[in-house]
């Protein structure tokens, strides 16, 4: 059985900005995708835009570091060990011409790598970074794979740590769905669909993830919440109540500790 593997990005670049600063720039262009099961996202197939801000918001007096994992966030619509956006004008990418994304001999589509960079977050600060900051330069890739994975990428997961246990903060997601058989009616009513056979696994972790979903325009690829494995925590450190939360928005993504 085919499993989906986690395809982590290399060290980044960093730059730091103001929550006020980096908003302003985008709340002007702010749309809904799905409004009936309560999402939206930045990433679309067919308006890819790999500049929108990743901002980590530090609102808590506790400084934290993350380590970020990326994914190739797009089903092509085929499960066939070849990455093919060319219906909307994007590329393709095969074991020959992406040797180190693809040329594992396997028909999985994504390579799995370890944790590789980190993102320091002080107390009480604001941090913002882009897809496109990113280096990809841990590993040997050409520079057709580098391209690929500068703007097609998706901020899949972030691993905290600095607040008591370690945890698993995961990308935002429209509903609620952990049956292993399907999704919501809702969600299938609003575009969405699973990907048949391909049941994701966390190689992270060493443990399932359930079923992998996509939506049927945007071709965005969606993981759901598990244990050990979500997208907003309430938890205590010190004994001060706090609020852990990964955030997608319409152009813009927010990873909030308060």
């Amino acid at each position: 059985m085919k499993k989906l593997f986690l395809l982590l990005t290399m060290p980044l670049l960093l730059f730091s900005c103001s929550k006020e600063e980096s908003m302003d720039s985008v709340e002007k262009e702010t749309k809904t995708i799905t409004p009936a099961v309560g999402y939206e996202s930045p990433y679309d197939l067919n308006s890819i835009n790999p500049y929108f801000p990743i901002v980590f918001i530090n609102n808590s007096p506790y400084s934290v570091s993350y380590r970020l994992a990326t994914i190739a966030g797009f089903f092509d619509g085929n499960w066939n060990g070849i990455i093919d956006y060319t219906s909307v004008g994007g590329p393709v990418l095969t074991p020959g011409s992406a040797p180190i994304l693809l040329g594992g001999g396997s028909p999985d589509e994504f390579a799995m790598e370890p944790w590789a960079h980190s993102i320091s977050s002080p107390a009480g600060s604001s941090v913002t970074i882009n897809i496109n900051s990113l280096s990809f330069s841990g590993k040997p890739y050409n520079p057709t794979e580098i391209n690929f994975l500068k703007k097609y990428s998706k901020l899949l997961h972030v691993h905290v740590s600095g607040i008591g246990p370690n945890l698993m903060l995961k990308h935002d997601v429209p509903l609620p769905f952990t049956n292993m058989n399907g999704i919501p009616a809702i969600m299938v009513s609003n575009g969405y669909n699973v990907i048949s056979g391909v049941p994701a696994h966390n190689y992270v972790m060493n443990q399932p993830m359930g079923i992998s979903v996509f939506h049927n325009y945007f071709r965005e690829i969606i993981w759901p919440d598990m244990p050990n494995y979500q997208s907003e925590y309430y938890l205590s450190y010190s004994g001060t109540p706090l609020h852990l939360y990964f955030k997608t928005f319409a152009n813009h993504i927010e990873i909030v500790l308060e």
